[in-house]
C-alpha cells in the first residue's frame, strides 16, 4: 500500500539516517544476538573493560571505590574477578549522585532521568547519547521479536510524560515520523475505555504495547462488551509480573502472542522474550546480568536471585553491579531459535495494585510513581488505599517534611487523580518490605469494580 510504504521510508529515514550512530548499534545488536554463548560473552568483558577503565580514570566514585577495595580495571576479566566489585544500590546513587558523573561530559549533552521504580524509592540519574542510541536499538531489536517490521503501526498503553509526546504538534510530528500513537493509562475509567477502544480500532495498530494491569483490563472490557481489534498481531507486556493467567486472558482475546519484556529506566531493556517464549533472553551483548544471593554470591541450583545489572553503554553515569530491586531466576535452557543470548525465567517483584478512585476512574500504580519522580524532598514512598475515598500516602524523607511537597502532591491527586479523595499523610523513618520480600508501591483494599 502506498501510504504505508511512503510512511515506512520516514520512519527509516527518521531512525538510520537522520541518526547514523544509532544504524551502527542496530546492525551490531542485531547481529551479535546471533554469536555463540562464548563469542557474546567474550565480546561482552572486552566492552566491560573499556566501561571499567573509562570509569577509573573520569568517574570519583569508582576511582575512590576501586583503590579502597584494591581493584585494578585491568585485572577484572571474567565473572569471578568481576564479583570483587561491590554492588550499586539506589540508596548509593542517590547519596553519590554528583561524584558517579564522568568529569568528561557536557551537562547540557546529557539527559537526566528518573525513576519511582518497583521499590518506591525515587531516584535520578543521567544518561547521554551513546546509551540513548544503543537503548533505542536494543528497543528495535525487541520489536523485531514481536514480529515487528518498520513502518508497521504501534500503540502504547502507557502513561509516563518523559517518554510521550507533549502538545499537539509534537503528537502528530511524532505520528507521522514513528507511526504510533499513546494512550495515557493513568487516566481511564469505564467510558474512557470504550474510547480507547475505538481509538485502536480506528488506527488498526500491528504491536500493541503496555503495562500488564493495563492490557489485562482493556482484555476483560473487550471480552465484555464482546469487541475485537483485529489489527494486532503481537503484544509486548511490561512494568509489571505477567503471571500465566493474564497472559492466557489476553492472548485468548486478542487472538496473538504475548512478548514480555523487563527492563528498568535506569539501564533500559534487560531481557525479552523471543518468538519461542522459552524465557527471556537476557540482552546480555548490552546490559550484563547477575543473579545474587543476599549476601552477594551468585545463586546456584536454579534459584531466585538479585538481579544486579551493568549497563555497558552509559559512560557518563555508569551503573556497575546495579541492583534493580527486583528478582529473578537464570536459566540453563537452550534456546531453538538459534540465537546466543542467554535465558532467564520471568521475573518477580514487581506488582502495582489499581486505585479506584471514588468517581469510578482507574488509576494505574504507575500514576503514583511518575509522580513521585522529580520530588527531591521524598526518598521513598508508598500510597494505600483503605477505602474507596481515603488515600494513606507514606513518605520517607530526604530531609525533613516538606510543606510545599505535601501540597503539590495533595493538589495533583486531586486534580488528576480524584477531588473527592480523603488524602492522610504519613512520615516514616523507614517502609517496610511484604513478607514476600517485595516491596508494593501501591496498596489498594477496594475490589476493583469492573
Amino acid at each position: 500500500m502506498p501510504l504505508i510504504s511512503t510512511i515506512a521510508k520516514v520512519h527509516r529515514w527518521a531512525l538510520y539516517t537522520k541518526h547514523p550512530l544509532f544504524a551502527r548499534a542496530v546492525a551490531e545488536l542485531d547481529a551479535t544476538q546471533w554469536y555463540e554463548p562464548e563469542r557474546i560473552q567474550k565480546r561482552v568483558w572486552s566492552r566491560m573493560q573499556s566501561l571499567l577503565a573509562y570509569a577509573y580514570k573520569h568517574v570519583s566514585y569508582y576511582r575512590q571505590l576501586f583503590q579502597e577495595q584494591h581493584i585494578c580495571p585491568q585485572d577484572i576479566r571474567n565473572p569471578e574477578t568481576f564479583q570483587h566489585i561491590p554492588v550499586l544500590t539506589k540508596r548509593l546513587v542517590r547519596e553519590n549522585q554528583k561524584s558517579l558523573l564522568s568529569d568528561q561530559i557536557d551537562m547540557a549533552k546529557l539527559i537526566q532521568n528518573y525513576t519511582g521504580g518497583s521499590t518506591g524509592e525515587r531516584l535520578a540519574f543521567y544518561q547521554d547519547q551513546n546509551y540513548w542510541f544503543y537503548n533505542a536499538a536494543d528497543k528495535a531489536r525487541c520489536f523485531a521479536m514481536c514480529g515487528y517490521t518498520i513502518g508497521d503501526r504501534v500503540a502504547y498503553l502507557w502513561g509516563a510524560d518523559y517518554d510521550t509526546p507533549q502538545g499537539k504538534m509534537a503528537t502528530l510530528r511524532d505520528r507521522l515520523t514513528y507511526n504510533r500513537i499513546w494512550i495515557n493509562v493513568f487516566d481511564l475509567d469505564k467510558s474512557k475505555f470504550e474510547l480507547t477502544v475505538e481509538r485502536l480500532q480506528r488506527f488498526c495498530p500491528t504491536l500493541l504495547i503496555g503495562y500488564v494491569s493495563s492490557l489485562t483490563m482493556l482484555a476483560r472490557y473487550l471480552q465484555k462488551h464482546r469487541l475485537t481489534i483485529p489489527s494486532v498481531h503481537a503484544i509486548e507486556s511490561s512494568a509489571e509480573v505477567l503471571t500465566l493467567s493474564n497472559r492466557k486472558l489476553i492472548e485468548n482475546t486478542f487472538v496473538c502472542q504475548v512478548f514480555d519484556r523487563y527492563g528498568c529506566r535506569e539501564v533500559g531493556n534487560i531481557a525479552h522474550e523471543c518468538e519461542e517464549h522459552t524465557g527471556l533472553h537476557i540482552l546480555a551483548d548490552n546490559n550484563h546480568v547477575e543473579f545474587l544471593t543476599a549476601a552477594g554470591q551468585p545463586v546456584t541450583g536454579g534459584n531466585m536471585g538479585l538481579i544486579t545489572v551493568t549497563n555497558l553503554s552509559n559512560y557518563a553515569f555508569p551503573f556497575i553491579r546495579y541492583q534493580t530491586g527486583d528478582l529473578g531466576r537464570p536459566s540453563d535452557r537452550i534456546c531453538s531459535c538459534g540465537r546466543g543470548l542467554p535465558l532467564m525465567e520471568v521475573v518477580e517483584g514487581r506488582t502495582s495494585d489499581i486505585i479506584l478512585a471514588p468517581g469510578g476512574k482507574l488509576l494505574h500504580g504507575e500514576f503514583f510513581t511518575h509522580l513521585f519522580y522529580k520530588l527531591d524532598a521524598v526518598r521513598q514512598f508508598q500510597v494505600m488505599q483503605t477505602s474507596r475515598t481515603r488515600l494513606l500516602v507514606r513518605i520517607v524523607w530526604d530531609n525533613h517534611p516538606d510543606a510545599a511537597t505535601i501540597a503539590f502532591l495533595e493538589k495533583t491527586i486531586h486534580e488528576h487523580g480524584d477531588p473527592q479523595f480523603e488524602i492522610q499523610f504519613e512520615s516514616l523513618d523507614r517502609i517496610d518490605k511484604s513478607a514476600s520480600g517485595k516491596f508494593r508501591f501501591t496498596i489498594s483494599e477496594v475490589p476493583l469494580e469492573f
